[in-house]
């Protein structure tokens, strides 16, 4: 009894030794197939197929939205034709100097933006459009350093001139808000009306120094120290009438 008890004792020690041996077999080869902290060779574990999955999802829509950016975005070319911008009109006055052969040019621009009335009313005298004008005219007055005056086509003295924008004589005077700069070009108020609206005709003036009145409508843009050379001829003791005849020899719109 004691013999066979003994080998049955050693029989199920020897088949525990081998199930322990073989576990620890087993172990081993698992550990030589992966690396600390990863899944098996050849497999995926649900953590990082979830990881991989969310970001190839996210890179998808990323690229979607990218494309539709790209869509509505407008093509930029370095050719594509800039806004076109209508240039301001422009009006000549050639004055011709007693004793004086040669002409001088002033080129003025005009603010019809701003004072379209006036502009229009300027250059219908400028053009004789409406059968008078400037042409032939004289400039009456110059007070040196300040300004000169002109438009009186009628009397050249300051007593005459009309407007020439509609049947009446005067027109109503726009008020600015164009600085009153050197070389500023306004009209003469000639009158005011029964509202109490200055009304202005065909006299104008040509600054060569800042001023404070708010009826500008036109600069010159060259040709200004012209006009303050011309200033110099006025004669306090006639009125600061020129010394010198000065003529508007002709006068004109300059094409755009």
């Amino acid at each position: 009894m004691s013999k066979r008890r003994d080998r049955k004792d050693s029989e199920t020690s020897t088949s525990s030794d081998e199930s322990v041996r073989s576990e620890i077999k087993e172990k081993k080869t698992k550990k030589s197939y992966e690396s600390p902290g990863s899944p098996a060779r050849g497999c995926v574990d649900r953590r990082s197929q979830s990881l991989a999955g969310h970001y190839s999802s996210r890179r998808l829509v990323h690229n979607g939205r990218a494309n539709k950016v790209a869509m509505l975005r407008p093509a930029l070319s370095l050719e594509a034709p800039l806004p076109s911008i209508k240039p301001l009109p422009r009006v000549y006055i050639d004055l011709s100097i007693q004793g004086i052969q040669q002409t001088a040019r002033l080129v003025i621009e005009l603010r019809p933006d701003k004072a379209p009335k006036l502009c229009e009313n300027f250059t219908l005298l400028c053009t004789g459009a409406q059968g008078f004008g400037y042409r032939g005219s004289e400039v009456f007055r110059c007070l040196p350093g300040w300004w000169l005056q002109g438009g009186d086509f009628q009397h050249n003295d300051g007593e005459g001139g009309r407007a020439a924008l509609d049947d009446n004589e005067f027109i109503t005077a726009e008020t600015t808000e164009l600085e009153p700069r050197p070389g500023a070009v306004e009209m003469l108020c000639m009158s005011t009306n029964d509202q109490g609206n200055l009304m202005v005709g065909s006299q104008f003036f040509i600054h060569v120094k800042k001023y404070s009145y708010t009826h500008v409508f036109a600069y010159v843009i060259d040709g200004l120290d012209l006009v303050d050379k011309m200033t110099q001829l006025g004669d306090s003791a006639h009125v600061y009438r020129p010394s010198k005849t000065i003529t508007i020899a002709d006068c004109g719109l300059l094409a755009a």
